[in-house]
């Protein structure tokens, strides 16, 4: 008898916390779907049409001759592609006042170089280029130079 009351207990216990993941879930987790990474966030359909009739045009290129067809397709490719991009990027900066995140979020995709440190040389003068050993460099150094005065700084 005493197992089945336990047992019963267990059981309205874990419901309520089962209940309160489940609200907490409900709660925090987005709802928004993840877009799709292959697409540039400023290609509209127009310009998926253009590029499309573009590539016809190239295929039939090859067995006639169309050039003149060919260039004026490109021509509205990069005209749409340019006025896509600035619209875009017009309307992230207008926006960015309130949510700045969408703002940087584009401007971090779009940095070509990436800042990391490079090699550094230790106290005896070895080239160090892991990252524990090039934090211990740079905690020494900066050890070296934010102390007190009559503070002692230990040698690494």
């Amino acid at each position: 008898m005493e197992d089945r009351v336990e047992a019963a207990l267990a059981e309205e216990v874990w419901n309520v916390f089962k209940e309160e993941i489940l609200q907490s879930v409900e709660d925090n987790v987005p709802k928004k779907p993840k877009r799709n990474g292959r697409r540039s966030v400023w290609m509209t359909r127009e310009i998926l049409r253009a590029l499309r009739r573009k590539r016809r045009i190239w295929r039939k290129e090859i067995t006639s001759n169309t050039s003149e067809e060919y260039r004026e397709a490109e021509r509205k490719v990069k005209n749409l592609i340019r006025n896509a991009k600035r619209n875009f990027e017009k309307k992230i900066a207008k926006e960015s006042k309130g949510n700045s995140r969408p703002f940087y979020s584009y401007l971090k995709r779009r940095t070509k170089s990436k800042v990391s440190v490079s090699p550094l040389l230790n106290s005896e003068g070895n080239m160090v280029s892991t990252a524990e050993e090039m934090a211990e460099v740079i905690n020494v150094y900066f050890r070296s130079v934010f102390t007190r005065e009559g503070d002692t700084v230990p040698e690494a």
